[in-house]
This record gives C-alpha cells, sequence and structure tokens, in this order.
C-alpha cells in the first residue's frame, strides 16, 4: 500500500510543474441588431463582429497567447507514465504475483498437494501457452497496433494539411477580396471570412477532438461560407436588377467563388478525418490483449523455486513488459487528439491567426481611410463656403461704397 501511495505521490509532484492553459472566452452576438448596436474594439484582434447564420455558431476558442503554452494533465500524464510504471511495476510485482496465486487456488480446488513449488505444472502447461496462446495474442496485438497508429498518424497528416490548403485559400481570399469596391459590401464580405477564420482557430483549439462540437453530423458542414455564398449571390441578384452601385467584376466574383468552393472541400475533408476514430470496442479489444499476456507471464513464473533463484530478473521483466503495453496505450492516447500531446499540430493553426489579424487591420485601414476622406470633404466644404461668404461680404461692401459716392 506504502508502495502504491508513493507511485501516485510522484505523479502529483510531477504534474504540479505543469499548468494546463487557460480558456478564453467571448461570446458572438445572436442578431445583426446587436451587432449594429455593438461598437467593435479596434484595438483588439479578438474582438470578432458575428455574422448570423442559418444554425448555431460557436462560442469559444483559444486565446492566441495561451493555446500553445505547455501541455494539459492528460498530455502530461502520456509523458510521464511510460518513465515511472516501470519502477511501480518493479516495486509490486511480489505483491501482484501473490495476488495471482491466490486467485488460482481460490477458483481451482485442487486434490494434491505440491511439494515441488509449482515447478511441474509450470512445465506441463508451458508447449500450450508459448506454442499456440501467447504467439496468438501476440501477432493479434501486434497487427492492431500497427493498424491503430498508422490509422491515426494517417488522420493527424490529413487534418494538418487540410488546415494549410484552407489557411493558403484565405490568404488567396483575402487578397480578391481587396479588389471589391470600398463599402458595406467589401466589409461585410471581410466579416465573413474573419469570422470563419475565428472557427477554424477554434476547431484547431487543444481540446480532445471527440469533444468538438463541429464532429456532430447535424451542424459539422455548417460555416461562414455559407453565408458568404449567399450575400454574393443576393448581391449579384441586385447588381442585375440594377438595385446597387456597388458593382463587382466578373472576373473578381469568378473568382471568389473558386475559392470558396475549395474552402469548402478542405473543410469537408478535415472534418471527415477528424470523425475516422476508432471507436472504444478497439482499445478495449487492444487492453484484453494485453492483460491476456501480462496473465500468461504470471502463468510461466508461478514457481517458488523460479521466483527464489531469479527474483531481481523477473522483476526487471515484468517492469519491461507492463511498461511497453502503458506505452502503446499512452501513444495511442496521444495520436488521439490532433491539437494536443507529444504529436500536437496545434502550431498549424498561428497562421489562421495571422491572417485575422491581416484582416482586421485591413478592416481598421479602411475605416481610418474613410474617416480621414470624410474629415477632407468637410474641410473642403468648409473652405468652399468660407470662400463664398468673403467673396460675398466684399461685393457688397463694394456696392455700398459706389452709392456712397
Amino acid at each position: 500500500m506504502m508502495k502504491i501511495t508513493l507511485f501516485f505521490f510522484l505523479i502529483s509532484n510531477v504534474l504540479s510543474f505543469q499548468r494546463p492553459p487557460r480558456l478564453q472566452h467571448f461570446h458572438l452576438l445572436s442578431n445583426l441588431q446587436s451587432f449594429n448596436n455593438k461598437k467593435q474594439d479596434l484595438d483588439d484582434a479578438l474582438s470578432i463582429p458575428y455574422i448570423p447564420l442559418a444554425y448555431e455558431s460557436i462560442e469559444e476558442t483559444f486565446s492566441s497567447e495561451e493555446s500553445g503554452k505547455g501541455l494539459d494533465i492528460r498530455s502530461t500524464m502520456n509523458v510521464v507514465l511510460p518513465f515511472l510504471f516501470p519502477f511501480f511495476a518493479f516495486e509490486t510485482y511480489d505483491e501482484v504475483a501473490a495476488l495471482w496465486e491466490f486467485c488460482v487456488e481460490l477458483l481451482f480446488t485442487k486434490s494434491w498437494v505440491t511439494v515441488d513449488g509449482g515447478a511441474y505444472q509450470a512445465r506441463i502447461i508451458a508447449p500450450a501457452v508459448n506454442g499456440v496462446v501467447v504467439p496468438a495474442m501476440a501477432v493479434l496485438f501486434a497487427t492492431l497496433t500497427s493498424t491503430t497508429i498508422s490509422s491515426l498518424r494517417d488522420r493527424q497528416h490529413t487534418v494538418h494539411r487540410s488546415i494549410n490548403m484552407e489557411a493558403g485559400e484565405l490568404r488567396a481570399l483575402e487578397c480578391v477580396l481587396e479588389e471589391f469596391p470600398t463599402g458595406n459590401l467589401k466589409r461585410s464580405a471581410r466579416n465573413y471570412l474573419v469570422q470563419y477564420t475565428s472557427r477554424l482557430i477554434s476547431e484547431s483549439s487543444p481540446r480532445d477532438s471527440l469533444d468538438h462540437d463541429f464532429t456532430n453530423p447535424r451542424r459539422n458542414m455548417d460555416s461562414e461560407l455559407n453565408g458568404l455564398i449567399s450575400f454574393l449571390n443576393r448581391h449579384v441578384r441586385e447588381q442585375d436588377q440594377k438595385q446597387t452601385t456597388e458593382t463587382i467584376p466578373p472576373h473578381i466574383l469568378s473568382e471568389v467563388y473558386s475559392s470558396v468552393t475549395k474552402l469548402r472541400d478542405h473543410r469537408h475533408n478535415r472534418i471527415t478525418a477528424l470523425q475516422s476514430y476508432f471507436p472504444p470496442l478497439h482499445y478495449a479489444v487492444l487492453g484484453v490483449l494485453a492483460l491476456s499476456e501480462c496473465i500468461a507471464f504470471l502463468m510461466e513464473t508461478n514457481q517458488e523455486i523460479l521466483v527464489f533463484l531469479n527474483a531481481f530478473q523477473l522483476r526487471i521483466l515484468w517492469s519491461m513488459l507492463t511498461s511497453t503495453f502503458v506505452a502503446c496505450f499512452a501513444l495511442f492516447n496521444d495520436l488521439n487528439s490532433p491539437f494536443s500531446g507529444s504529436y500536437s499540430i496545434a502550431t498549424s493553426a498561428d497562421q489562421l491567426r495571422t491572417i485575422r489579424i491581416t484582416l482586421n487591420a485591413s478592416a481598421r485601414q479602411e475605416e481610418r481611410e474613410a474617416e480621414k476622406n470624410g474629415k477632407e470633404h468637410v474641410t473642403f466644404k468648409t473652405q468652399q463656403t468660407f470662400t463664398r461668404q468673403v467673396k460675398n461680404t466684399t461685393m457688397s461692401g463694394t456696392g455700398t461704397n459706389g452709392s456712397e459716392e
């Protein structure tokens, strides 16, 4: 009992040095009325205006400063446990072996008395264990382990590649939107793009992939891209009916539709990959196979003379066997979450934050130019009015002097 307490005490001390990242929430507005009444903070890159969608939208994201700092508790356990568990297994081998012998005696009633410490029993059962059972379980465990690691790693590669492709298309679409006529049209299209970038950052945040709301089949394909397409279609219809003065050249519209189509394809591939995970039954089968291998080892070593002569070697072998299985399951747990752990691809979202900051900077620059142009226009009108007043006053004074003469 003291050994178990010491083991968990060591783990708690290691985890105490690691602080999990904090979440920063910002709630998006739920309707266009509140969006129009809300004053946007121009100095905060995370204050994103909300463009209403047909369905629900995401409500939280990680801050750009905190999302990349440190590992969470589960990631730390994945790193620490494979190194600490061999010591725990080494110290508790005697208790585990005694527990196994007690269970065997409890479940099986013997009609004889063992005088050789179980050596004869172990020698008789060894051909069955080593010849059929252990090889079959080892081959099956190795096959499932190889399939699991390769599948999870391929999924992570697919997600990483899709994020990079989406970032590239977002950058290209940003350049195309700069050719839109200045005004509400350009501002609204940019807001859709900013909001979609925020969605990508939230979906690429370090959390459990199974807890993501976008993996819900009822809403996983909903995004601001649908709102952007509807907005552009409505504007094109008004443009054809000559109900608006803001016109978009046909080749610019064609590039926008092409970029949005590519973005939707990359998003579908990414979400499909994130939804392709192994069910709990898969890991349960792996756990049963690993436990069976450990039981086979205990059956082979259940001999008093062997324990007496090679106690240290048995402890070493037991530690190696159990720590190997623990390391495998720690690796499964790490790869199962693409955006956290040692194999994390969360850094791929940094380019998305850069794109969002660039979009917000472009919006602020456009607002400053509009304010500057407005002030220059007011100043020019004031100068014209003042010049006209001075001219009228001069002409009025000249007429008065002529009449007096």
